[in-house]
């Protein structure tokens, strides 16, 4: 496996979070992130609230995502400025959330971003990740 400078969750909401009262993607990643000692860094927050994707068709999935994520404070650009990140969430089903978070962390600088979810909801696909800089997408296939 490439070394990663920077695992990053893809967060929840505060509200989803209370209401949950766990992160199921702290649960299935921090464990193996830091067995395997890589830095697990909160550095993603979910700007506003959004209905759950499932629910959704495509275009009301890309609606409901589009601008829901920011970098936290303290910090802000320099805890992934330069950074290779691997990106973690619970599930993969269109690639928007993976995509919006990591356009997040590209603006902010981070050399490279990779996505990695613990379960896919999509049946063969392929798509392109679109980050900023064009030389650093990635292909990912289900």
């Amino acid at each position: 496996m490439p070394r990663y400078d920077l695992v990053v969750p893809v967060p929840l909401h505060p509200e989803r979070l209370a209401e949950r009262g766990f992160n199921q993607t702290e649960l299935l990643f921090r464990p193996w992130a830091d067995a395997s000692g890589f830095c697990w860094q909160e550095c993603l927050s979910r700007s506003r609230a959004t209905q759950p994707q499932w629910q959704l068709s495509l275009e009301q999935r890309r609606q409901n995502i589009k601008d829901a994520f920011c970098l936290t404070r303290p910090g802000g650009t320099k805890a992934v400025e330069s950074k290779h990140i691997l990106l973690v969430d619970d599930i993969f089903t269109t690639g928007l959330t993976m995509d919006q978070c990591a356009a997040v962390l590209k603006q902010a600088g981070a050399a490279s971003v990779t996505g990695l979810a613990f379960a896919s909801g999509a049946e063969n696909i392929t798509f392109r990740l679109s980050l900023p800089d064009s030389r650093d997408s990635q292909h990912l296939s289900t």
